[in-house]
């Protein structure tokens, strides 16, 4: 599992969005889960306007780090 603390990003622009989208391959060639934390608006859009929000998918986006932490983990058998 990856978890993205986006706290610190104020925009994605076009090479980071490319960048991001090869990090994102990459992971899901390994099966590792990718989360996003505290992410504001203005990089949603961002994300949304490169097809990156659909891709990694709402429900995977946090307030919180331990909140996508908790939410990411495997259930223990």
């Amino acid at each position: 599992m990856v978890v993205l603390d986006a706290i610190g990003m104020s925009d994605i622009d076009f090479t980071g969005a490319r960048s991001l989208r090869q990090v994102l391959d990459e992971l899901d060639r390994r099966h590792i889960m990718v989360a996003i934390a505290r992410v504001g608006e203005r990089v949603r859009r961002s994300l949304a306007r490169a097809g990156l929000l659909a891709r990694i998918g709402e429900t995977r986006f946090f307030a919180s780090v331990n909140e996508a932490v908790t939410a990411m983990r495997p259930e223990e058998t």
